[in-house]
């Protein structure tokens, strides 16, 4: 997956993402800042509208993990994006 991989890349080149912010459908903007040591990432595609139950219940899910926000791919699926461990 084309995000999974821009992830891993950036942070082998010492940034993290701090978080996304929805614009529109296949449109994000992502925050990075500069880091010493390299994380993992785990993109998850949920195929179903994007509400506030499903997402809570989903973050819930995962909780050994930090949430750092979805992209949204259209009206009926997203990206989650969460960064191995808890900070």
């Amino acid at each position: 997956m084309e995000l999974r991989r821009s992830l891993a890349v950036k942070s082998e080149d010492g940034f993290e993402l701090l978080a996304i912010v929805p614009v529109r459908n296949e449109t994000s903007l992502y925050a990075f800042a500069r880091q010493a040591r390299t994380f993992r990432y785990s993109v998850l595609t949920v195929k179903e509208p994007l509400r506030k139950e499903g997402l809570r219940r989903r973050i819930e899910q995962h909780s050994e993990r930090t949430f750092l926000g979805v992209h949204r791919i259209d009206d009926n699926s997203y990206l989650m994006v969460f960064r191995d461990g808890r900070p």
